[in-house]
């Protein structure tokens, strides 16, 4: 409060800035809400999953395929079936709320940064952090899922195992894989087809007036008029 006194010092300063300032806040607050909630389910859901009911009584062996331990490390003897429940509900809608989040802004921030800033930008923010912690978090990270089945639990035996996978894992980098991949898509579009964002949204506006329903009043009329066909129809016949 003290900063906005010392900001809004004046009634003219308070009519231009004070809607600005209290419209930022807002949208602020609110992001930032939703962002915390989707990290605190997005930790949940993760902690949870070595205790799904069905999972198999084993864990997956590190060398056999489909690796199913890269989706379960770890499996738990202590199970329950609500952390199924909760884990089907997430995978409906979670993944599509990070997208979201994470393509919210990327069409103001090209319009303002250009194509060759936006890119530096996104490269530095999430290429350069992904491909660290693919390169030196994931064997780290997935060694417990090795440990418990091998047969031979060393460091050395498991680096061995690691490279003879035929795969490099990234674990949950995938998700900024796919995001930098869609980043890289939307600067192209910008770059090479100017407005497309405008033309989406208008695609998007003219299918919601092709789904949405019709009013009552409307739908009464069209009801009535079929009705009336179809009784014509009958009589003719």
């Amino acid at each position: 409060m003290a900063r906005a006194g010392a900001i809004l010092c004046c009634q003219s300063c308070q009519s231009v800035l004070a809607p600005r300032e209290r419209n930022m806040s807002r949208s602020s607050i609110v992001l930032g809400n939703v962002r915390a909630v989707v990290i605190i389910i997005v930790l949940a859901f993760h902690s949870v999953l070595p205790y799904l009911a069905s999972l198999p009584a084993a864990a997956y062996r590190f060398d056999s395929p489909p690796y199913r331990w890269q989706a379960f490390p770890i499996v738990d003897s202590h199970r329950w079936f609500g952390f199924d429940l909760f884990c089907a509900w997430q995978d409906i809608s979670l993944m599509a709320l990070m997208f979201f989040l994470s393509g919210l802004f990327v069409s103001p921030s090209l319009a303002r940064n250009g194509t060759w800033t936006f890119l530096s930008k996104r490269l530095l923010r999430i290429g350069i952090p992904c491909a660290l912690a693919i390169v030196f978090l994931m064997p780290l990270a997935y060694y417990p899922a090795y440990r418990v089945t091998a047969a031979d639990p060393s460091v050395n035996a498991y680096w061995q195992h690691w490279l003879a996978l035929p795969f490099w894992p990234n674990g949950p980098q995938w998700l900024l894989c796919q995001l930098l991949v869609l980043n890289l898509l939307a600067a192209a579009l910008h770059r090479f087809a100017p407005g497309w964002s405008e033309r989406l949204v208008r695609l998007v506006r003219l299918g919601d007036l092709q789904i949405r329903p019709l009013p009552i009043s409307n739908q009464a009329t069209s009801l009535t008029e079929s009705e009336s066909r179809r009784r014509g129809a009958i009589r003719l016949w």
